[in-house]
Order: structure tokens, then sequence, then C-alpha cells
């Protein structure tokens, strides 16, 4: 209930809650049992959602670095109040241990203070990235310097 979860739940994020398409159920892996329902998003309100996400974009890219951090460590704050509850949700959703769950939730920011350390970390390697192939593999020509 502290993460908004209901039985039946809308399935798409684009200011506000959205979702009129088909009806799908979720189910754990762990024994089978139904979670709950998600109502999927309709091609126009997919659209929806990328056109807010694209007007989101273009105002966060104008928002000053400083208060951007900011914001990121307010998001791993309320990541690290959540961590139990979104573990228990990876738990039930993925089939995973408590502990490998609440993992996944640490791994998404909330176990550190922000990104700026990591971001600055990845700015000082030196990437070179030459593909020529019709094939995308996975850290072609990359150099960590």
């Amino acid at each position: 209930a502290s993460l908004g979860i209901e039985e039946h739940n809308l399935g798409g994020f684009g200011g506000e809650w959205i979702g009129s398409g088909p009806e799908l159920a979720v189910a754990t892996p762990i024994d089978g049992s139904q979670i709950a329902t998600v109502q999927w998003v309709t091609e126009e309100e997919y659209d929806t959602i990328v056109s807010n996400a694209q007007a989101a974009y273009l105002h966060w890219r104008t928002v000053p670095p400083p208060q951007r951090g900011e914001l990121v460590r307010l998001l791993g704050n309320r990541l690290r109040e959540l961590k139990s509850e979104l573990g228990a949700l990876v738990t039930l959703e993925m089939g995973k241990i408590r502990a490998e769950g609440e993992g996944e939730v640490q791994e998404t920011g909330g176990g550190r203070e922000s990104g700026s350390d990591t971001w600055k970390v990845y700015m000082r390697r030196q990437t070179n990235t030459v593909n020529w192939s019709t094939e995308l593999p996975l850290a072609q020509g990359i150099e960590f310097g």
C-alpha cells in the first residue's frame, strides 16, 4: 500500500497514470499466483507518454547541474526510505530472494548520495568507439585509460 500498488493498476505514466488498453494479469514466478492486473496503454496514450517525456527532457536539461544533483540526491533518499517495500516488490515480481530484491533497489541509486561521483569517473575515461559492422556488439572498440 505504501507504494500505491492496488489490485488493478494503470500501466503508463505521462505526468499522470493512464491506461485504457487491454488488461494484463501479473503473476509471481514464485508460485504462479496473481499479484495484480495492469491496464496497458493504447498507442495514442503511448504517444502522449513519449511526447511528455520529451518535453520533460527539454526542461530538465535547462535546470542547473547543482539543482539536478540535489534532485537526484532526494530521489536516492526516497529510494532508501522505500528500500524494504521496493525490495519485497522485486522479490514478488522476479522471484528473487529478499536480499537480492533490496540489492536491486540499491543499484538503482538508493545506495549512494548521488550519481555525480560515478559520472565524474565515467567522464574521466577515454572512450573511442568505432564500429564498421552492421551489428552493435557490446563494448567494441572502447578503451578505458
